[in-house]
């Protein structure tokens, strides 16, 4: 995107390519795509990345966490991994438990 913007400010090919870094075959596909209008039509294709892997188990993770708050990030983490097989690092499996709206350890 860094070569169609100065592009559009009227530097040559040569100059962009030296200023981003790019092959010059590369330079030039990037031109003709937005020339084109396939740059575009990448963007409007409404791809949103792969599924959560433990979207499928919420139930039975909020269930499990419901009875048996985890203590640290890594608990869960490994609660996570024995219950679904899926893994998680700490961090991901905090925000996980964040996002389903379980914060803190019961009291």
């Amino acid at each position: 995107m860094e070569l169609l913007r100065l592009a559009a400010h009227g530097l040559s090919r040569a100059d962009l390519i030296r200023l981003t870094g790019r092959s010059r075959a590369t330079a030039q596909h990037r031109l003709d795509d937005d020339r084109d209008g396939s740059l575009d039509a990448g963007r409007r294709c409404g791809y949103r990345g792969q599924p959560n892997g433990l979207a499928r188990h919420a139930a039975t993770l909020e269930e499990h966490f419901r009875h048996h708050s985890p203590a640290t990030a890594a608990d869960a983490a490994d609660a996570i991994f024995h219950l679904t097989k899926v893994r998680r690092g700490p961090t991901r499996a905090w925000q996980f438990l964040r996002n389903g709206g379980k914060m803190t350890r019961n009291a």
